[in-house]
């Protein structure tokens, strides 16, 4: 029964990579899981527990990769560096801005990365 295991395991990273265009991405790991499961190779509570450690970076990516979106959509950050831009000199303007940007926009760099 190992065997089925490991050919879940094999299964289900290719299908991340290797999958028919009608099913999304997660579809067939998905599917291995629940053979896994359902096979009796593993039980429900040790699933559950391998899991819960990727809950916060879940819960993460989707509260960061929205937000920049919408505010960028709402014209925020143009908004912020044309307000930086007056003056005769606005390079300490945007300095700032670029150092505020920096200390409390970390989470919109995830953005670029995904």
């Amino acid at each position: 029964m190992i065997a089925l295991t490991i050919a879940c395991m094999l299964v289900a990273v290719l299908g991340v990579f290797i999958h028919p265009k009608w099913a999304p991405h997660w579809l067939i790991p998905l599917v291995c899981a629940a053979v896994v499961i359902g096979s009796g190779q593993i039980g429900v509570l040790p699933a559950l527990r391998a899991v819960r450690p990727l809950t916060s970076p879940v819960v993460f990516l989707i509260f960061a990769v929205p937000v920049p979106l919408m505010l960028d959509r709402l014209g925020f950050f143009t908004a912020a560096a044309a307000a930086m831009d007056r003056g005769k000199d606005p390079r300490l303007g945007l300095w700032i801005l670029a150092a505020a940007v920096t200390t409390f926009g970390a989470p919109g760099i995830d953005v670029g990365q995904i």
